[in-house]
């Protein structure tokens, strides 16, 4: 059976200037956004300017939603709990979920 797209994605990214760390963050946007548990990813910003290529912010998985401020525990669980019946995973911008895991399973 293949995989659905049941998890919603939290993240929040920022300008980042070294351009080792931002290739980083995007490989890790990208595996997120190439995984076929991964319903949308929910960038809430800081501000309009962004590390991640157009490239990838151009997928139609990636919404974008200027925040405005630095991101807290009680921001995303609000947000989240904004769309009750989906589920949500606050995740750091470094961190890719395994593609080869079970999620529809956890």
């Amino acid at each position: 059976m293949a995989a659905s797209g049941i998890l919603n994605l939290i993240i929040q990214s920022y300008d980042e200037k070294d351009t080792a760390r931002r290739d980083e963050l995007d490989i890790c946007l990208k595996m997120n956004l190439e995984n076929p548990y991964v319903k949308t990813i929910y960038d809430l910003t800081e501000s309009q300017a962004s590390s991640f290529s157009a490239e990838l912010t151009g997928n139609p998985k990636y919404k974008k939603v200027l925040w405005n401020k630095r991101l807290t525990y009680q921001d995303a669980l609000g947000f989240a709990n904004s769309t009750p019946s989906e589920y949500f995973v606050i995740l750091n911008t470094d961190i890719a979920l395994d593609k080869d895991s079970r999620w529809n399973n956890a």
